[in-house]
């Protein structure tokens, strides 16, 4: 450690180090100032090692990062394109392609959801935003959301779609993509699970 940190940038060891139980890094200071000379061909294996390893980690890393990164290009494309991107995928790259699926979010996959969770994420969706993405709905999956409302909310949503003005097909697709963008957030900070219900959690009020 206190090798590596002598080879880099000053600045660069410093914010290393700022990280370190103060324990530690007066050892690793310590260490750096008593150093003795490093012959050549032990600089080069200790070089070699830490390359390697690195290289392997990248390599295991790296199909993750590709498909987390595909997944989240994907999310954000039109339902009809996402099942055409899928599809073609599932053609040629099958593998990919399921890795893919388990890494998609949509606004139907919200009936997959525990109860806990949609009431956790609708919480976080203004009410005008519910009531556009709805339009359109299923009458099932319009009853699992509305179960995640409060009851005030969920009375005037449906106050709203029974008697509300109809919505562009746009101004629709957007209030959705926000609800799904906004549940991928949570997720990703560990608030809420995605598809994580099992057929007891699912249900309807």
């Amino acid at each position: 450690m206190a090798l590596i940190l002598s080879k880099v940038k000053p600045s660069c060891a410093a914010k290393v180090m700022a990280q370190f139980p103060a324990t530690l890094r007066n050892g690793v200071m310590r260490r750096m100032l008593t150093f003795k000379p490093i012959v050549d061909a032990t600089m080069r294996m200790i070089e070699q090692s830490i390359h390697e390893d690195f290289m392997i980690n990248l390599a295991r890393n790296a199909a993750a990062d590709t498909h987390s990164r595909m997944a989240d290009i994907i999310n954000k494309m039109e339902r009809q394109n996402m099942e055409e991107v899928l599809d073609n995928l599932s053609q040629s790259r099958p593998k990919s392609a399921e890795i893919l699926k388990s890494l998609l979010f949509t606004f139907d996959d919200i009936i997959n959801m525990t109860p806990r969770a949609r009431t956790a994420l609708f919480d976080q969706i203004p009410n005008e935003k519910v009531i556009l993405a709805l339009k359109g709905t299923n009458p099932q999956l319009r009853n699992v959301v509305l179960s995640g409302l409060t009851a005030r909310a969920r009375r005037l949503v449906e106050h709203e779609l029974d008697g509300g003005e109809p919505a562009s097909q746009r101004d629709v697709l957007e209030a959705r993509r926000a609800i799904t963008d906004q549940a991928l957030e949570m997720a990703a900070r560990g608030e809420i699970e995605l598809n994580a219900a099992d057929a007891e959690d699912t249900y309807i009020r």
